[in-house]
């Protein structure tokens, strides 16, 4: 019979067949071995989805959060250059431009009274040194920078730009304060004619008025654009906020800021060129600013 030992010079031997027995094919449990297969591969594909998933979770939740913390640290700093120039403007800016104002119209009154008058005009001129705005603008660009609101970084970099033609226009003033009163003036000139800007041998030279001017709108522009930047970050914080609470399930502070007592004193400013940047976003900026750089470039004609 097939498959039993033969005996051959006293020794039991049986062949081994050429080919393995394949009854294991058939008795194996295929199905049980599939199914753990596949419930294998399906549980490692859950896991590494729900990992990939908790982990694009937590990356949102982490940047919605650095999104509003940037946007709360712009407003801080944003509210302090609103302080500096409410400050400037209420105890000095103010003042200087109304009382120029109001001596410019005396001057005029008494020049065309008729018949003229015989005793010469007595002026009054404000000759104190204004200190330049000294504000964290860099530490402020950065922290803009960090955010994603494009309002935000166009009202940062007008922020800026003002701020340098205000202290320009500052440093200025302080240079001609201090040659009036050594009476460095030019050939022909006296002190009045330089700070009323009247005619002089047919030139006019109105360089100390356009510092006054220049000083009182660059002193709004601060006042404008610090607003609106904390305005717009406030608005970008608080859509991002209700995102971290829809994806999180948990609240995050906006910082919240009150400027009414300000407005009511009059300190802000209200004039069609600034309601015309806030109301175009394509080139009313850029015309604000060029129209505000007009009184730098007449500086030293």
């Amino acid at each position: 019979m097939a498959g039993l030992w033969e005996a051959s010079g006293g020794i039991f031997w049986n062949s081994a067949p050429l080919l393995p027995s394949l009854d294991f094919v058939r008795n194996f449990g295929w199905f049980s071995f599939c199914m753990t297969v596949v419930a294998t591969l399906a549980g490692a594909f859950a896991g590494a989805w729900a990992a990939q998933r908790n982990s694009e979770k937590s990356k949102r939740i982490d940047y919605l959060k650095k999104e509003v913390q940037m946007s709360n640290r712009g407003i801080m700093l944003a509210l302090s250059a609103i302080n500096v120039a409410l400050a400037i403007k209420k105890q000095y800016v103010k003042d200087l431009k109304e009382q120029y104002d109001s001596e410019l119209k005396r001057l005029d009154l008494h020049r065309n009274q008729r018949p003229r008058p015989q005793e010469p005009f007595h002026t009054i001129l404000m000759l104190h040194q204004l200190q330049p705005m000294n504000i964290p603008i860099e530490a402020l660009q950065n922290v803009v920078m960090e955010q994603s609101s494009d309002k935000a970084l166009r009202a940062v970099t007008s922020l800026s730009e003002s701020i340098e033609l205000l202290n320009n226009a500052i440093t200025r003033r302080n240079d001609l304060i201090e040659d009036f009163k050594s009476r460095r003036v030019p050939e022909g000139y006296t002190v009045d004619a330089m700070y009323f800007g009247l005619p002089v041998n047919g030139n006019t030279n109105k360089e100390y008025s356009s510092t006054v001017s220049g000083i009182y709108l660059y002193n709004n522009d601060v006042i404008f654009f610090s607003l609106k930047l904390c305005e717009y970050l406030r608005e970008h914080a608080l859509k991002v906020a209700s995102k971290y609470k829809e994806i999180s399930g948990t609240k995050i502070g906006v910082s919240e800021f009150d400027m009414s007592a300000a407005i009511d004193l009059g300190l802000f400013p209200d004039d069609p060129i600034h309601k015309e940047w806030e109301n175009s976003f394509t080139d009313g900026s850029s015309e604000m600013v060029a129209k505000r750089k007009w009184y730098s470039l007449n500086w030293h004609r």
